[in-house]
C-alpha cells in the first residue's frame, strides 16, 4: 500500500514511501480493507464486553486487599513474619493508586469528548 501526501513535520517528507501494511487488520482487530471509512459510518469497531471487564479489574484491584488482611491476621496469630506484612501491604497500596490513576485519566477522557463540539 502507497502512503501519498503525508508530512511527518521535522522536515521530512514521507509522502513517497512505500510501507508495507499487511498483518495490520490482524495485530489491531481493525478491517483495513479498501473502500473503508471511519467517516462514511461503515468502520464496525469490536464487540467489548465492559461488565466483564470492570468485575475483572475490581477482582484484580481486590486480589492484594484481601492476601494482605490474611497476612495481617496470620501475623497476629504469630504465623507470618513482618517483612511479609509490609510487602503485601506495599502491593495492596500501589494496586489501588494505579487504579485511581486510571479512574482519573478516564474520567479525563469522557471530559475532553463532552466537551467537543459536532
Amino acid at each position: 500500500m502507497k502512503i501519498d501526501g503525508i508530512n511527518a513535520g521535522m522536515g521530512m517528507d514521507i509522502s513517497k514511501l512505500d510501507l508495507p501494511m499487511d498483518g495490520l487488520d490482524q495485530a489491531s482487530g481493525l478491517d483495513l480493507s479498501p473502500g473503508m471509512s471511519v467517516a462514511s459510518g461503515s468502520f464496525n469497531a469490536p464487540d467489548i464486553d465492559m461488565e466483564g471487564l470492570i468485575k475483572d479489574a475490581v477482582k484484580a484491584v481486590d486480589a492484594p486487599q484481601q492476601e494482605l488482611t490474611g497476612k495481617i491476621n496470620n501475623f497476629l496469630q504469630g504465623k507470618e513474619e513482618l517483612h511479609n506484612v509490609m510487602i503485601a501491604a506495599e502491593q495492596a497500596r500501589f494496586s489501588i493508586n494505579f487504579t485511581v490513576k486510571v479512574r482519573d485519566k478516564i474520567i479525563d477522557a469522557y471530559n475532553t469528548v463532552m466537551k467537543m463540539q459536532v
